[in-house]
């Protein structure tokens, strides 16, 4: 009698979970809802969870639920899994060299060939002695007017990021991404692809498709704008790759520090956004900015409502300045690798700051304010 209620309890176990992989494909249930309603059972989450001590009993983790309930279904953990983007180990490549060069109109080019001898030209090389391959590029330009040289600017400057990544920052789980740029010349066709793939979305700049892996950029008639966007977007792709789900403040701040990255020989500097600093500023001293503590648990949907321009400021203005010390450094590092660690982790990040920042979270808003009021100087790799 015990094996058949056993035999049945197991039974109903799997039809439970088959369903719940059917509705969550076929989108009868909204995955991150599910993902959600595991998380409200097991409480607000702080930190990551631990391996059980003596009669300590771990924190229930949703994703490791997950894996549990899939054991030998692997069609099922795809579906749960919170982004579709496939990475790769970090492969051994070439010694790459970067030529950045002006031509005799003064047009700024960059290529992995040797310019040669060129009249009122300048050429620097940039090296990347480590050797890594962290990323495979795929470019599209749905454009007539093609931008000269814009694989290797690209490549140089994705190339940059990971290296600020890889040595400034020590990150040590850095995996191989497949990127994928969509160049398109004209703004009609950029809306018309935009509303096909991302309609839900509203820019006239550039987007990010997790569904595709998909960064897509309107050309403009400003190079040095549209290669920025791609930056941005770019952060986007490695995020997804390294991270999955992660706070809005954190995917948008660091997507906005390397739209602002410039590369010049071997040194790369990213630079304050002035913009930036003078809508949080003017809210500051308004009293209209958006609390910090409220901000920083916004959701997807909450946080591209209203208001774009304080939250894009503010994101930005976080990790910039948690990039701008030491102390901030270290949080923002251990934050990274915990959240590699363990892949599409729902934390809330007050809580988090709470606990691991030197003071807890309202010693993070003073430090961030009294920063704010400074004159913050440009990051030097």
């Amino acid at each position: 009698m015990f094996r058949l209620i056993k035999n049945f309890v197991i039974l109903a176990f799997f039809v439970l979970s088959t369903a719940l992989a059917y509705a969550i494909y076929s989108g009868v249930i909204d995955k991150d809802f599910v993902m959600d309603w595991f998380q409200s059972l097991r409480g607000s989450t702080v930190a990551p969870p631990q391996e059980s001590s003596g009669t300590e009993q771990p924190i229930p983790d949703p994703q490791r639920f997950f894996s549990q309930l899939t054991e030998g279904m692997e069609g099922f953990q795809r579906l749960v899994n919170c982004a579709p983007t496939t990475t790769f180990a970090v492969e051994e490549g070439r010694n790459t060299q970067i030529y950045r060069w002006k031509d005799q109109d003064g047009q700024l080019h960059f290529s992995d060939q040797e310019p040669g001898e060129l009249l009122n030209s300048e050429q620097m090389a940039i090296h990347f002695p480590d050797r890594k391959s962290y990323f495979k590029l795929e470019l599209v330009q749905d454009t007539r007017r093609q931008t000269p040289f814009a694989r290797d600017r690209i490549s140089a400057e994705v190339r940059q990021i990971y290296g600020i990544m890889a040595k400034d920052l020590s990150l040590d789980h850095l995996r191989q991404v497949s990127l994928k740029v969509r160049i398109i010349e004209t703004q009609e066709d950029f809306q018309a692809y935009r509303q096909r793939i991302a309609p839900q979305l509203n820019t006239n700049t550039g987007f990010y498709s997790s569904e595709y892996n998909e960064a897509v950029v309107f050309q403009g008639t400003n190079p040095d704008r549209m290669h920025g966007v791609i930056r941005h977007e770019a952060t986007h792709v490695i995020v997804a790759g390294l991270y999955g789900y992660t706070p809005v403040w954190f995917n948008e701040g660091l997507a906005e520090y390397f739209e602002h990255m410039e590369v010049q020989g071997q040194m790369r500097t990213v630079s304050p956004v002035f913009r930036h600093l003078e809508i949080l500023r003017a809210g500051q001293q308004n009293g209209t900015l958006m609390d910090l503590r409220d901000f920083m648990q916004l959701n997807p949907r909450q946080w591209y409502q209203q208001k774009l321009d304080e939250k894009y400021a503010l994101a930005w203005s976080l990790i910039y300045f948690l990039l701008s010390g030491e102390q901030g450094v270290s949080v923002l590092k251990e934050t990274m690798n915990q959240l590699a660690k363990h892949y599409c982790w729902k934390f809330s990040s007050v809580e988090y700051l709470e606990q691991f920042y030197p003071g807890g979270f309202d010693a993070f808003v003073a430090n961030w304010e009294a920063w704010l009021l400074t004159a913050p100087q440009p990051h030097r790799y």
